[in-house]
């Protein structure tokens, strides 16, 4: 758009020096056609009569070519004037044709007179029709040179504001950038900061979990050692001395063998025990109402604590994955119950959402509370109760104030069922 309002006043400007020239040549064709006439006028004799004439046709042939440059150049307001130039100067050039016809006496007795009634009042008419085109072309390129600068300011202003706009959005546009930069950056450490501490929760919790199962082995090992292996130690001597008794008192062999049978059932009772502990066989053998209620009877048998199971619908159609994520979650809890909370009543009920496809658990006590804290501070308990959770796409929250008991809310939708995120928080 500049270099075309460039274009526009260079091109009036040109168009207004043409048309100037073209005038003021028009005008001294007029003057020096004046000229040629009063040289001939003076002259005594008519023997140059022809050059004069020739020289006459020559400024009026230049006039009229001159005038025709400038009607190709002018506008609208000065064109009837033109037009209205070419008939006075038609109409001159036709007055001082008779003149050349003229005798010498003619001459000298009718020049001045002609000079002075019709050569002076048209030529003076001539000049001031030009004059006046000359003004009305200079007032119409002056409002074509105002009109150009009003576009060129108008342009100016729209590209300052454009410029201005332009800088006000790259501002914007850098801010923002450097905005989120610094958000990007502040995030990446601070992902790098979770990642590193996931890291070393990582480590810790592997380092616990070897602690973990080294300890679970040691406590098998021990009690395979001490308990079964000395009954089984027990029974083996009972056996011999039952060889040797075979054919001695029968009194003495019936007691042999009475007490190899109380040995034998004793160590069937610490294997079932270990076996119970790790796995419960009527899990799968009767469901998980009947080991609830069992671990239930256990807990409360072996510490005191009143346990309170309550199933309000039918739950052993359920999986074998989902009866052994609520069994072990019901197991840690009363574990966690009997070994941190000092509680006196434990209440368990288990759910069977029909409507909304999924289970629900709550274990509530009223023991001394604790305020749950992140994956660095749980137990291997809480985080091994977290992963099954999550492994079947369920919730777990645990609510408890120091002083008030704990709540844990276990959810575990059916298969098909939106999953939903594991998470503690304190109540």
């Amino acid at each position: 758009m500049a270099a075309q309002t460039y274009q526009e006043m260079e091109t009036i400007h040109q168009s207004h020096q043409v048309f100037d020239q073209a005038l003021n040549q028009v005008k001294s064709h007029i003057f020096l056609a004046s000229i040629y006439l009063r040289d001939f006028l003076l002259d005594p004799s008519n023997a140059n009569s022809d050059y004069y004439r020739h020289q006459l046709r020559e400024s009026q042939s230049a006039a009229q070519s001159q005038l025709a440059q400038i009607k190709q150049l002018s506008g609208h307001p000065e064109g009837s004037r033109l037009a209205e130039l070419e008939l006075q100067m038609q109409t001159y050039w036709n007055s001082l044709e008779p003149v050349f016809t003229w005798s010498a006496d003619e001459k000298t007795r009718l020049r001045f007179a002609f000079v002075r009634r019709d050569v002076l009042p048209r030529r003076q008419n001539l000049l001031s029709m030009a004059e006046d085109i000359q003004s009305l072309y200079a007032q119409n390129y002056q409002r074509e040179q105002n009109r150009v600068n009003s576009s060129r300011a108008r342009f100016q202003k729209y590209y300052q504001n454009l410029v201005l706009l332009t800088l006000a959005l790259g501002l914007v546009v850098t801010g923002v950038a450097v905005h989120r930069s610094v958000r990007l950056e502040r995030r990446a450490a601070e992902q790098q900061v979770r990642t590193e501490q996931a890291e070393r929760e990582l480590r810790l919790l592997s380092q616990r979990l070897v602690k973990a199962q080294e300890e679970e082995r040691k406590r098998l090992s021990r009690e395979l050692h001490d308990e079964v292996g000395q009954m089984l130690t027990g029974l083996r001597l009972a056996l011999g001395q039952l060889g040797e008794l075979r054919d001695g008192a029968r009194e003495q062999f019936d007691q042999q063998l009475a007490e190899a049978k109380s040995s034998t059932e004793q160590t069937l009772r610490v294997v079932r025990r270990l076996a119970m502990g790790l796995r419960p066989s009527m899990l799968d053998d009767l469901g998980l109402g009947p080991a609830l209620n069992w671990q239930a009877r256990e807990v409360s048998r072996q510490t005191g604590i009143d346990v309170n199971i309550q199933i309000t619908e039918p739950v052993d159609e359920l999986q074998d994955e989902y009866r052994t994520c609520l069994y072990r979650v019901v197991q840690e809890s009363l574990t966690n119950c009997v070994r941190h909370s000092k509680a006196k009543h434990v209440n368990v009920e288990l759910v069977r959402e029909t409507g909304s496809e999924g289970v629900s658990l709550t274990v509530k006590d009223d023991g001394v509370g604790f305020v749950p804290s992140t994956s660095v501070g749980k137990g291997l308990g809480l985080v091994g109760m977290e992963e099954r959770v999550r492994e079947l796409g369920g919730s777990m929250m645990i609510q408890s104030v120091p002083g008030t008991g704990t709540t844990l809310r276990v959810r575990l939708p059916f298969p098909g069922v939106n999953n939903e995120k594991t998470e503690s928080v304190a109540g």
